[in-house]
């Protein structure tokens, strides 16, 4: 079987041009974005898609097997397009309007647990693909919104972290894989720019770290799950100060910073 890869492009008008097909790939953009690549043989393809968004598209995001594409919008939709047998990528559905906000961020479960979407903005809500229309299942609710969410890999359970706005990094657990309408929050830990921090420290750490420069700490902007199998869970966490290493102890049912990088701050972060 021939291997591809992908490029993507979200262009001033946002339109949409991809090339190949790729197993995972997510790119944020309100306007302008490129991956390049081509396939193994040297040859390359494309595709433009106008992306039928109102808006700008915050976020896009492809699912387990790169045959199908997430976007989210400023006009507070998600589109969803599938990868047919001729390699022509055509809308298959789309969510309901979010009448509270924006959609900023999301991301796919593994197919595992069947066609499951989450999706951030002023709240994290989890969607359920049936026969073509997704269902909300559930609204996850914080006080300050979620910047970014991520699906645990698949070894972990069907667990979700969400980043919030007030530094709060938050793991939901759906414990019965039956009944998504019930995701109990899990565990959760506040990010810092100094010290380790664990849900039992009610200090809010944008009231209390500046970098050197007196840049206010903004909180969450991006997280991503390890995918070691034989790793305890653990989380690379981003901020516009500082990113971390935190992992969590099943002993103690806590998390903790592990080690920092010294980044000075990030816009995005993943595990390679």
């Amino acid at each position: 079987m021939m291997k591809t890869n992908t490029a993507v492009r979200m262009d001033a008008n946002n339109d949409i041009t991809k090339d190949g097909t790729n197993s995972k790939a997510d790119v944020r953009a309100s306007a302008a974005v490129a991956l390049a690549s081509s396939t193994t043989s040297g040859s390359m393809g494309g595709q433009i898609l106008s992306s039928l968004h109102l808006d700008y598209i915050h976020a896009l995001s492809f699912d387990h097997y790169g045959r199908r594409l997430a976007t989210c919008s400023g006009d507070r939709t998600v589109k969803v397009w599938d990868l047919n047998d001729a390699g022509e990528w055509k809308l298959c559905s789309s969510t309901g309007n979010n009448k509270k906000s924006s959609v900023t961020c999301l991301s796919w479960a593994h197919p595992e647990f069947g066609a499951l979407l989450a999706t951030g903005g002023t709240s994290t809500t989890v969607w359920e693909e049936r026969t073509s229309q997704w269902i909300a299942k559930v609204t996850l609710v914080s006080s300050s919104g979620d910047r970014c969410v991520e699906f645990a890999p698949r070894h972990l359970g069907l667990k979700l972290a969400t980043g919030s706005a007030d530094g709060t990094v938050r793991i939901y657990e759906a414990i019965d894989i039956m009944n998504l309408n019930h995701w109990p929050l899990h565990s959760s830990f506040t990010t810092t720019t100094t010290t380790d921090t664990n849900t039992n420290n009610t200090t809010h750490p944008e009231e209390q770290h500046h970098d050197h420069r007196g840049d206010s700490f903004l909180g969450v902007t991006s997280l991503s799950w390890c995918n070691g199998r034989f790793e305890p869970p653990t989380l690379v966490v981003g901020s516009n100060l500082a990113v971390g290493v935190y992992g969590y102890s099943d002993t103690s049912r806590n998390w903790s910073r592990l080690f920092s990088l010294n980044a000075g701050g990030a816009l995005d972060v993943a595990w390679a």
